[in-house]
């Protein structure tokens, strides 16, 4: 009898012992499961904000990326005498000025409007559907920019000015003669944009 109940303490104390280590490991379980979950959580957050900044930034809303100081100058945009007015503040000493185009916003892939330079150009002003001497039009405008659609707005420079500028997005219907709609969300007067410095 009592090697009996010798037999019967050891394995109460062996169960006692496996339910202390389940409980143990359980605990460990879920504590792996919430730390899973804040890495995945935390994963999914960086994936969807990288991107965000990545692309405000392209668009010109001035969202730095990393130690790179993204594209300098400023393009701006305005109506005048029935016409869409663009306005280019380069850096540097002169535009050279490739290409300026106008895409939707929505696909960058769908081109609205393009001219091309070959010999780069220093003009600073062109009319949106016009090409102005020492370009050729690329793509046509075919019909008329439509009130409450977006586009994107930008000029392309040569290979040399890695940086470029920094286009900018706008509804025809927001366009308005007394104010430039200008890169990264500034509107400004025909008398501040002239003394407006981008760089």
């Amino acid at each position: 009898m009592g090697n009996w109940g010798h037999v019967v303490d050891t394995r109460g104390t062996t169960r006692h012992t496996y339910d202390k280590v389940v409980a143990i490991a359980r605990v460990g379980i879920v504590q792996l499961e919430r730390r899973s979950l804040v890495v995945q959580v935390a994963a999914i957050a960086a994936g969807i904000a990288i991107p965000i900044v990545a692309i405000a930034s392209l668009l010109g809303y001035g969202f730095p990326l990393w130690s790179d100081p993204g594209p300098r100058g400023a393009v701006a945009v305005k109506v005048s005498g029935g016409n869409t007015v663009i306005v280019l503040k380069a850096c540097g000493a002169s535009p050279r000025v490739t290409s300026v185009y106008v895409d939707s916003a929505r696909d960058v892939h769908e081109v609205v409007w393009r001219i091309e330079s070959a010999s780069g150009s220093d003009r600073d002003s062109y009319v949106i559907g016009e090409t102005p001497a020492g370009f050729e039009q690329v793509i046509p405008l075919a019909t008329a920019l439509s009130t409450g659609v977006r586009y994107y707005l930008n000029a392309s420079q040569p290979g040399d000015r890695p940086l470029g500028l920094p286009g900018v997005v706008f509804d025809p219907g927001e366009l308005r003669g007394d104010r430039w709609i200008v890169s990264r969300g500034r509107t400004l007067t025909d008398a501040e944009l002239a003394s407006f410095d981008p760089c």
